[in-house]
């Protein structure tokens, strides 16, 4: 703490202060939605959409607004400091037009106001390579730890869908997976849990590869961008997965087909089954897609807290069974 307060009363300008801002943002790992809930928990006031231009323009926020961020990031302790730093910002004077943009601004920048302009360099390049390196060996263990085609069928890369899609718990007609609110409030940030997939707009979800038959889950929202999923292993979100904006940090899932237990029903149950999801869930139904288990590891699969039904319910990490309340089937948004 005494060396980011050091780190605050060195800011003189706009231009760094709104910098450091955007390392605080980047440090929690939370999406302005995740933030503006955050603060209104504590009765505090943080849209979303202000803080986005706050940060995307470098114009100096208010006080409060300022108060309110660094509070929701978990750095409450500072609000001093970033009080102070905003005032000697606020009683600076512009630069001119003559001397450029700020290097502070410019795109891709990380400032470390402790370091030289060199040693800043620098420690750009190895935390960017250090990233690299840990995403690259996240990818291989979590697709089985070799990344050899031996950690699941070959076949199932080729029959996941390759734009926007659908994931249906087949054990839950007419939900989706997506974002929402743990039922006993346990865990304050978003996580995936099921909901009708007509809730799921203006939420689209896409697979990204990342090596053989290993995908991220991304979910973009036009207000609050991307973000894919992790399956968090510590704390009080242990098991749940939440959208973090750092995808590179995020889990890499193995989609392994399965045969789909609805298969064995009648026929005529499983049409009447599926003209129900199609009116319920607002979403055309012109084919079914296929059944996966989505594997975390070689051991752990996703799947529906308690196996149950009801909307809302968490998605969690679990043993692997192939219960139906592991079983997804994706399908193209259509």
């Amino acid at each position: 703490m005494e060396q980011r307060a050091l780190a605050l009363q060195a800011l003189r300008t706009a231009a760094e202060l709104t910098a450091e801002l955007r390392e605080l943002k980047a440090r929690s790992r939370l999406t302005y939605r995740q933030l503006e809930e955050r603060a209104a928990r504590h009765g505090e006031m943080l849209p979303r959409s202000t803080l986005a231009d706050v940060l995307r323009n470098g114009s100096l926020p208010r006080p409060e607004l300022l108060a309110a961020f660094v509070r929701a990031c978990g750095e409450g302790d500072d609000v001093d400091e970033w009080l102070a730093a905003r005032q000697r910002a606020a009683e600076s004077p512009a630069p001119s037009a003559e001397s450029g943009p700020s290097a502070a601004n410019a795109p891709g920048t990380v400032r470390r106001l402790t370091d030289s302009r060199r040693t800043r360099v620098v420690a750009v390049s190895v935390a960017a390579l250090a990233l690299v390196t840990a995403a690259s060996w996240a990818a291989l263990r979590d697709s089985g730890g070799s990344g050899t085609s031996e950690s699941a069928p070959t076949s199932a890369s080729t029959q996941l869908p390759r734009d926007q899609v659908l994931i249906r718990p087949l054990g839950s007609p007419g939900l989706c997976v997506t974002d929402g609110q743990v039922a006993d409030n346990r865990y304050g940030s978003l996580v995936a849990v099921q909901r009708p997939c007509g809730e799921t707009e203006p939420q689209t979800t896409t697979l990204e590869p990342v090596g053989k038959n290993a995908y991220r889950i991304s979910w973009f929202r036009p207000d609050q961008g991307k973000g894919c999923l992790k399956a968090l292993t510590s704390g009080p979100g242990k098991g749940l997965l939440e959208p973090w904006e750092a995808c590179d940090r995020t889990t890499a899932f193995r989609f392994v087909r399965m045969e789909p237990k609805e298969s064995e029903r009648p026929k005529q149950s499983r049409e009447s089954e599926r003209s129900r999801e199609s009116r319920g869930s607002g979403v055309s139904r012109q084919a079914v897609g296929r059944t996966y288990l989505i594997h975390v590891t070689d051991e752990k699969c996703v799947g529906i807290r308690a196996a149950s039904t009801v909307a809302g319910a968490e998605a969690v990490v679990e043993p692997c069974s192939g219960t139906d309340a592991q079983l997804f089937v994706v399908e193209a948004a259509l």
